[in-house]
């Protein structure tokens, strides 16, 4: 018996699987082949400040059109006079922001790490106690004894991974003030690009039609059109997604007086950032710090995740970010997995965008062939 599979059907099959294979392949051959790694590599150390650098400008893009075209619309000033106030509104608010992270954030998240680290120790001997409590008031199984063992062990390798870091935090240091120089050129590329986007996006626009035919260039402007606005749906849509778990997160953590609210509250919302594995990547680390400090405040934190992950999947991301990758739930986790085993976390969060281009551009493609098939015969 022939199955007979919709037009649909086998174009969403077609799609799925091409895509699939060709973001494999390519990471395979930048991972597997020493030259092309090697090559990789000089590439993101070169080119990282001018991402950067593009990113910030990308993300204050919005703001410097809203105060140039609509804030000073009517204010009797040149056009260039406007786009300098207006960058420079940008460049404020944006250090401001930092800033004001920094300042409310950073005392107490070093104040509760400093904290967790110097009592490591006495939640190292907390965690044994409970274990021989345990142990010796009831006939435990070699399952439960198994778990114990387990536990006692991870608690006293996070004691000595903590003091490893402590020892290599010079080694370190070196590496930040790099990365913040790295990070003020990237600052100072966004204004020049903020300043003279139009001039940027026009030469761009002329090497491209000076190397491609006229069909060839069409189809970049659309991949460059479609990545941006997958890029802009996705990263406004799921930062302000984050901010709200959070927020909800961190009211949650200092009406139940929980240990280390606001480092707990900053981990859950910045890892909220990955899609799927995200709040799962914050729940750990903070888990096993409230393990550490009471059991039952672990078992009442992990209980709340799993709700909030509940509410975050369906009531709140789906009502920010609506269907605007328009990827499956599968290819979704697919994207995190291969962009997170070759990039990091950097790549948890851009796989997902960047493979709903490739996906939708293959679609395209998937479709125009099956329609012309169709009419041929």
């Amino acid at each position: 018996m022939k199955l007979k599979l919709s037009h649909e059907t086998r174009e969403n099959i077609i799609t799925l699987s091409v895509s699939g294979i060709i973001v494999v392949s390519f990471f395979f051959v930048l991972k597997y082949f020493s030259g092309f790694a090697r090559i990789a590599a000089v590439l993101k150390s070169t080119f990282m400040p001018f991402l950067t650098g593009g990113f910030i400008a990308f993300m204050l893009l919005p703001l410097r059109n809203r105060v140039e075209n609509i804030w000073l619309y009517r204010a009797n000033l040149k056009k260039e006079h406007k786009r300098f106030i207006a960058v420079a509104v940008c460049l404020i608010v944006f250090l401001a922001g930092i800033a004001i992270v920094l300042m409310l954030m950073l005392p107490q998240l070093i104040e509760s790490s400093s904290t967790l680290v110097d009592n490591m120790g006495t939640y190292v001997d907390t965690i044994e106690e409970l274990y021989h409590r345990i142990n010796s008031s009831s006939q435990s199984s070699p399952v439960a004894e198994m778990i114990f063992d387990g536990l006692a062990a991870a608690s006293q390798k996070a004691s000595e991974s903590f003091t490893s870091l402590l020892s290599s935090l010079l080694s370190y240091s070196v590496h930040f003030i790099s990365g913040v120089f790295r990070f003020f050129v990237a600052v100072i590329i966004s204004v020049y690009l903020l300043a003279d986007s139009e001039r940027v996006a026009a030469q761009t626009k002329d090497v491209i039609r000076a190397m491609f035919s006229p069909g060839r260039t069409k189809y970049i402007m659309h991949v460059g059109s479609l990545t941006r606005q997958m890029l802009n749906s996705f990263v406004f849509g799921k930062a302000i997604d984050s901010l709200i778990v959070g927020l909800i997160c961190g009211i949650f953590t200092f009406l139940t007086k929980m240990p280390y609210a606001l480092l707990l509250s900053f981990i859950i919302g910045l890892t909220n950032l990955i899609p799927v594995f995200g709040p799962f990547i914050g729940a750990i680390p903070s888990i096993f710090i409230l393990l550490f400090i009471s059991p039952w405040k672990a078992l009442e934190f992990a209980v709340f995740i799993l709700i909030l992950q509940q509410i975050d999947g369906n009531i709140i991301g789906p009502r920010i970010l609506g269907d605007s990758m328009g990827l499956p739930a599968l290819w979704i986790m697919f994207a995190i997995m291969i962009g997170g085993g070759f990039f990091g976390v950097p790549g948890m969060f851009f796989g997902v965008p960047v493979f709903a281009v490739i996906y939708v551009l293959i679609k395209e493609k998937v479709h125009r062939t099956l329609k012309e098939k169709e009419t041929l015969v």
